[in-house]
């Protein structure tokens, strides 16, 4: 094998690898804003606690909708949308849960499962409790979501999500939790492959 044919292996490559690179930094991005949950737990909240924690919506709370960092128009008060969630946790580690976002006027919802991966701590001295975490699985029902298109994500969607606890509350509830849950298109692996067969075939073209 030559040195030319080489280098244009090597250029066609190059290509192929920042395409998907910048595909990847153009896959969509969304975050919802929820303010004002109601957090329900089993006892005592603490940096060690083992069990469920149970996120609602209640008559104080309010949801935006953001995409590529862009507000997109999306805003619902309380009564206007559903707020399910649960984060289980042992020793302060999250090992799992969901998230339901449903828009209550045209029934469209947003849902995610929670990763193994997080944990519970006090990021200021006698400060609220902070939970992060990461998600997975991400979708949306439609591809509109009451009236604001997401078709944009019709692929799985990982992501994070960040959590303040107005805590600690002694008798297990809160009525101030606010989250934050973001989340990113992720290729479908078939996606990666075209294009990695592009690239072969270019080589071979130029062979």
């Amino acid at each position: 094998m030559n040195q030319p044919y080489l280098n244009r292996c090597l250029i066609a490559v190059t290509a192929v690898s920042t395409f998907a690179a910048a595909t990847a930094e153009a896959n969509p991005s969304l975050q919802f804003d929820v303010n004002g949950l109601t957090s329900q737990v089993s006892g005592p909240f603490s940096t060690t606690y083992t069990g469920d924690l149970l996120l609602s919506d209640d008559s104080n709370s309010s949801a935006l909708l953001f995409i590529d960092n862009s507000f997109s128009g999306y805003f619902a008060g309380a009564g206007e949308f559903d707020f399910d969630g649960t984060i289980s946790f042992v020793s302060g580690n999250v090992t799992g849960g969901s998230f339901v976002i449903t828009d209550l006027s045209s029934a469209d919802t947003y849902s995610a499962s929670i990763s193994p991966q997080g944990f519970i701590f006090v990021p200021v001295s006698n400060g609220p409790f902070k939970v992060d975490g990461f998600t997975f699985n991400g979708a949306f029902s439609d591809n509109d979501f009451d009236g604001i298109d997401v078709s944009g994500f019709n692929q799985t969607i990982d992501g994070t999500f960040s959590e303040i606890l107005i805590g600690p509350f002694s008798d297990g509830v809160d009525t101030q939790t606010d989250i934050d849950i973001f989340g990113t298109v992720v290729p479908e692996p078939s996606s990666l492959a075209l294009l990695a067969l592009g690239g072969l075939a270019m080589m071979r073209r130029r062979r």
